[in-house]
């Protein structure tokens, strides 16, 4: 593991803390990519990319139960948005750099996915008066763009 990549232990201790209380329906996170290990594994916040896996509500590794989180953030990630590839450009020097990133990630426990429209989920780009990208197209008034995001409660 690079010094740059977050130790996957960091995210199962935030699933522990954050998990007995605030991430018990929906949870918000910032600086962590859909993909990270802590995103992902079943130890950390076990954040799936598909409604019909979160809907299974949980899996078992090893004998033991771990519940799912729906992270629709995958789909604000590439080519096939109706924005920009992500939140977050980097072009770094080092061999491993995926250049555009979602640093924010909105996660959904399977209760909740009625009350969520893949609409109500967006990658601002301005707030109507002003741009929040440089002429090249690049998030330039922070380190990232922000999203909107809608549940019905």
């Amino acid at each position: 593991m690079s010094a740059s990549e977050p130790h996957p232990m960091r995210f199962v201790l935030s699933s522990r803390l954050f998990g007995q209380a605030l991430i018990k329906s929906f949870g918000y996170l910032s600086s962590y990519n859909p993909f990270e290990a802590g995103m992902v594994s079943a130890r950390g916040l076990h954040g799936v990319m598909c409604r019909q896996i979160a809907r299974q509500r949980k899996r078992v590794v090893q004998n033991v139960e771990y519940p799912f989180f729906y992270n629709p953030m995958w789909r604000l990630l590439g080519d096939d948005t109706k924005g920009l590839p992500g939140t977050y450009y980097y072009r770094g020097t080092e061999h491993k750099v995926f250049f555009w990133n979602v640093f924010d990630q909105v996660l959904i426990r399977p209760d909740l996915l009625d009350r969520f429209r893949g609409d109500d989920l967006a990658i601002l780009h301005s707030d109507g008066e002003n741009s929040f990208l440089s002429a090249k197209g690049l998030p330039h008034l922070s380190d990232h763009l922000p999203l909107y995001f809608k549940l019905d409660l």
